[in-house]
């Protein structure tokens, strides 16, 4: 009797074993199969962008604007209906460029995944001397930069983002420093360009119109091509924002107005996009850019000096 006990716990014992180990084997192929499932639907959305930007040439792709500048001083009359609205803005963006003294500022947001990320900048020229501001955050990203650039070369400064009244700002160290080709070269474009999207007869749709308000302003709107006119930008992108691959552009809609004579006043921007940060996300973008000639300098800010902005 005893014995005949003794056997059938040995038995059971064995058996529990044996389902335990079935068991276990049982849950690690489910944990396997969920973690190769995961991955796979994972490797699908972190995808790195397919299109090849290293092959557009920007150069290559914008217009003789000497050219349409010189067909510019040729009209006296104001009437600037004979130029495409592509080439009103070049002209436009040629004078500004050619200006001793500007400055301009920048609102900017983009959403994505639910979050708003906020983006404040400063621009001067003065003469050859050029300085750009940059600071941009939300609860996933927080980045501040200063750019000052000679004839030689662009410095970089990163910064750290502060609070005060109702105000943002940023106090600097020293980064690096960049000749001015390698700068373009790892950033998109220098300072001396106002804009960093190539635009031109070859980038702009044509579903680009222009119209004249009652001021005699020149409103153009320009949807342009969402691969060939941010070959530059999403360098720029990259760069600011530590994106491990270029974001992929679905639109891109501009909205500029000009004064009288073709001097930019205002750049409106409408864009949208696909990042890869832990997944493919679309995100919605706009921004607003003020222009100003002016007709002495605007002292530019040493790496200590603070610029304040209204949040």
């Amino acid at each position: 009797m005893k014995l005949d006990l003794a056997i059938r716990k040995e038995q059971t014992s064995r058996s529990d074993i044996l389902n335990s180990f079935f068991s276990s084997i049982r849950n690690v192929f489910c944990v396997a199969a969920i973690g190769l499932l995961a991955g796979s639907i994972l490797s699908r959305n972190i995808k790195i962008t397919s299109i090849d930007y290293g092959s557009i040439d920007s150069d290559s792709l914008e217009d003789d604007i000497e050219e349409i500048y010189n067909r510019y001083l040729k009209i006296d009359d104001n009437d600037y209906s004979t130029f495409s609205p592509s080439e009103m803005v070049n002209i436009a963006t040629y004078k500004y460029q050619n200006e001793k003294y500007t400055y301009s500022d920048i609102v900017s947001t983009a959403t994505s995944m639910g979050i708003t990320q906020y983006i404040y900048g400063t621009t001067i020229k003065n003469d050859s001397d050029y300085f750009n501001e940059s600071i941009t955050e939300s609860s996933f990203v927080k980045t501040a930069k200063r750019f000052y650039q000679n004839e030689d070369v662009v410095d970089i400064y990163n910064g750290k983002i502060n609070h005060a009244d109702g105000k943002i700002f940023a106090t600097y160290d020293l980064e690096e420093t960049f000749n001015i080709d390698s700068f373009v070269d790892k950033w998109g474009k220098d300072l001396r360009k106002p804009l960093i999207y190539t635009i031109s007869s070859k980038t702009c749709l044509n579903t680009s119109s222009y119209t004249i308000d009652q001021n005699g302003n020149y409103l153009v709107s320009l949807d342009l091509d969402p691969i060939k006119s941010v070959s530059r930008y999403v360098k720029q992108m990259v760069e600011m924002s530590g994106l491990s691959s270029m974001p992929e552009f679905e639109s891109i809609h501009l909205d500029f107005t000009l004064s009288n004579e073709l001097d930019l006043l205002k750049m409106e921007v409408s864009e949208n996009y696909y990042v890869w940060v832990v997944g493919k996300n679309y995100t919605k973008g706009s921004l607003t850019e003020t222009f100003h000639i002016l007709d002495d300098f605007k002292e530019i800010p040493d790496f200590e000096s603070e610029i304040y902005y209204e949040e």
